[in-house]
C-alpha cells in the first residue's frame, strides 16, 4: 500500500482509477498477457494479522493458462522492506484461495525501482515483480481513450519532451475525453496531485489556470432537466466548489489578465445556458454582478449567425 505520511491522496487516486486502469496496466506496465475475465474476491486478509492489498482480483487468463490471483501494490517510495511484506501477502493469499498468485509492485517514483524482490533461504524461494512507471513512454498512456489512464501519463518517461509540453498534451487529451465540467475538474485535481511526484505541481497549476472552463450546452441541459426541486441550489454549490477548489493554491501575482479572461469564459458559458440569473452567476463564480451584466450586454450586441 502506498505510504502516506501526510495524506492519502495518491492512494485515493490509484483506488479511484484502478478499475479502468487494469487492462492498460496489465498490458503496458506489468507485462501480463491480456486477461479474458475478472472476478471480485475478498481483499481483507485476517488471520493473526490483518492486511488489505491495494488491488486484488481473480483473473481468467486469455492464453488459456487458467485462473490466478492478481495482486498489485502501488508504491511512491522505493521501499526496502517490501520483500517481507509481499511474502506475507503471498502466504495469506495462497492459504485462502489455493490458486497461483501473481504479485506486482507498481513503482511511481521518478527513477527505476531498486527494491529487493527475490528471496532464497534454505528451502524457501520467493519472488515478486517490480515495474517502474518511469520506464514506460508517456505516449503509451496518453494515447488511451480512458481519462483515468491519461492522468497517469504525467508519471511516465517524458522521452525528452519538456514537462510543460507534456502537461499541455495531457490537459488537451482530458478536454477531448471528458465533456462534463465537474468530471473534468476531478481529473485536473488528480493530475495536480500526481504532478507532485515529479515536482511539477507549479507548472501544472499554471497551465490549468490558463484553461477556460467551457460548458457543453446540450449536455448540461440534459443533466439539469433530469433534476427535480433543489437542482438550482445543487448546481450553484457544485459549480462554485468545482471552479474554486484547486485554483487558490500556487497562484502568483502577475497573472491577473489570465484569470480575468478565464472568468469571462466561465460567465459566457453560464449565460449561454440561460438557466441562472445574473446574481446567481456572480455568486457561483465570485465576481460582481456588474461584471456579469457587462458581458451579457456584449453578447446581446453580437448578431446571431445566419442560417441558410
Amino acid at each position: 500500500m502506498i505510504p502516506t505520511p501526510r495524506d492519502n491522496s495518491y492512494d485515493k487516486i490509484f483506488k479511484e482509477n484502478i478499475e479502468s486502469l487494469l487492462f492498460p496496466l496489465a498490458l503496458k506496465v506489468l507485462g501480463l498477457p491480456e486477461p479474458e475475465g475478472i472476478l471480485e474476491i475478498p481483499d481483507d486478509l485476517q488471520y493473526t494479522i490483518e492486511r488489505k492489498p491495494d488491488f486484488l482480483k481473480l483473473i481468467t487468463d486469455k492464453a488459456g493458462e487458467g485462473l490466478y490471483v492478481l495482486h498489485v501494490e502501488c508504491q511512491t517510495t522505493d521501499e526496502p522492506d517490501m520483500l517481507p511484506r509481499m511474502l506475507i501477502y503471498r502466504a495469506l493469499l495462497y492459504n485462502r484461495h489455493q490458486l497461483p498468485v501473481r504479485q506486482y509492485v507498481l513503482y511511481l517514483g521518478a527513477k527505476s525501482a531498486k527494491m529487493p524482490h527475490t528471496l532464497e533461504q534454505d528451502d524457501l524461494q520467493f519472488r515478486f515483480h517490480v515495474r517502474s512507471i518511469i520506464d514506460i513512454p508517456y505516449q503509451a498512456l496518453l494515447e488511451s481513450d480512458t481519462p483515468e489512464e491519461v492522468v497517469f501519463s504525467i508519471l511516465g518517461n517524458l522521452s525528452g519532451e519538456t514537462p510543460k509540453m507534456v502537461i499541455r498534451q495531457v490537459l488537451s487529451s482530458l478536454r477531448l475525453l471528458v465533456s462534463e465540467p465537474l468530471k473534468l475538474e476531478k481529473f485536473m485535481r488528480q493530475l495536480e496531485v500526481l504532478s507532485k511526484l515529479r515536482n511539477l505541481q507549479k507548472e501544472t497549476i499554471e497551465l490549468i489556470s490558463e484553461m477556460p472552463l467551457r460548458y457543453d450546452l446540450e449536455t448540461d441541459i440534459r443533466y439539469l432537466q433530469g433534476k427535480a426541486k433543489g437542482a438550482e441550489e445543487a448546481l450553484l454549490t457544485g459549480l462554485s466548489k468545482g471552479m474554486q477548489e484547486g485554483r487558490q493554491e500556487g497562484r502568483h501575482e502577475g497573472r491577473q489578465e489570465g484569470r480575468h479572461e478565464t472568468k469571462r469564459e466561465d460567465v459566457k458559458g453560464l449565460l449561454a445556458l440561460g438557466l441562472l440569473t445574473v446574481s446567481q452567476i456572480a455568486q457561483a463564480l465570485q465576481v460582481s454582478e456588474e461584471f456579469v451584466r457587462t458581458i451579457q450586454n456584449e453578447l446581446r450586441m453580437i448578431p446571431p449567425a445566419k442560417t441558410e
